[in-house]
């Protein structure tokens, strides 16, 4: 037979055992709603910090400081935003440091389309995303994802025609500076204005690739006009497209066709900026 103290005391050491772990327990999740309360104040107090930087145009210190307000809180949809934003905003040049800089805001704008932007209602940030993230592969001189993006940026469900017309025209003119990157290789030497060898001088693959790119070309310009007509730039491409095609044409006839069809593009483009500036003029 055990004494009586000594039944209460093992009976009851269960019990204290068990309000002790409740104890640390509660003091750990006292603790960790703590931390997360202090971080989300935290993360708020460097938005206010960084974009005092930023304003200040010390770019790479508000990244620093958007990138810890982001990572202390990562529902604070706008610590990514303005993450993103400091980075683009350092991108100047070419260097691999530009480079560099410019795939990571790439990658965050993409994780933000994929993420928050997803589910947001307001399509102006993703507009805005989209836009830069064409951008910065312009920078980059990857040219295949720029005109993915501005497609893709076109295509917004409820995008202004404005806004179409300038991605499509955008895309059009990549195709047409890369259609005469391939011409030019066929000038005449001492011509001025220069004059192009007929196409049976040229590489046959110089020939497919610069008809591919021009039509491309013509078929985006054409798309930027449908949606707005009134995009004078548009017009000035379409007659660089049409002197594009002129190269590829060793039938006369048809070489002056289509510069008869380049001319009007050329009084076009004149007549609307002649409209706009008399617009503005009031």
């Amino acid at each position: 037979m055990y004494p009586a103290s000594n039944l209460t005391e093992r009976k009851l050491r269960p019990l204290f055992k068990r309000a002790l772990i409740c104890l640390v327990l509660g003091l750990c999740a006292m603790n960790i709603s703590g931390c997360f309360v202090y971080n989300k104040l935290r993360a708020k107090d460097l938005l206010n910090t960084g974009a005092r930087l930023y304003n200040a145009g010390k770019y790479d210190k508000a990244a620093a400081i958007f990138k810890e307000a982001s990572q202390l809180n990562p529902d604070l949809y706008q610590a990514k935003l303005f993450y993103a934003t400091a980075l683009r905003s350092q991108v100047a040049g070419s260097s691999e440091e530009d480079k560099k800089i410019a795939r990571e805001a790439i990658k965050v704008y993409e994780e933000m389309l994929n993420g928050a932007m997803a589910t947001k209602s307001d399509a102006k940030d993703k507009d805005s995303a989209m836009a830069f993230i064409a951008d910065l592969y312009s920078k980059l001189e990857d040219r295949e994802n720029q005109k993915k993006w501005l497609e893709s940026r076109a295509k917004l469900p409820g995008q202004k025609p404005g806004v179409v017309a300038e991605c499509f025209y955008a895309i059009g003119v990549t195709f047409w500076e890369e259609a005469h990157k391939v011409s030019d290789k066929y000038v005449e030497a001492n011509t001025i204005p220069p004059k192009y060898k007929q196409t049976k001088d040229w590489q046959p693959k110089d020939k497919d690739d610069a008809t591919k790119k021009t039509m491309e070309g013509m078929k985006y310009i054409n798309q930027a006009l449908q949606a707005d007509p009134s995009y004078a730039n548009a017009y000035s491409y379409l007659n660089l497209l049409y002197r594009e095609q002129m190269k590829l044409e060793d039938d006369e006839k048809k070489k002056a066709e289509l510069e008869k069809m380049a001319i009007d593009a050329t009084e076009k483009f004149q007549e609307l900026n002649r409209k706009a500036a008399a617009e503005q003029g009031g």
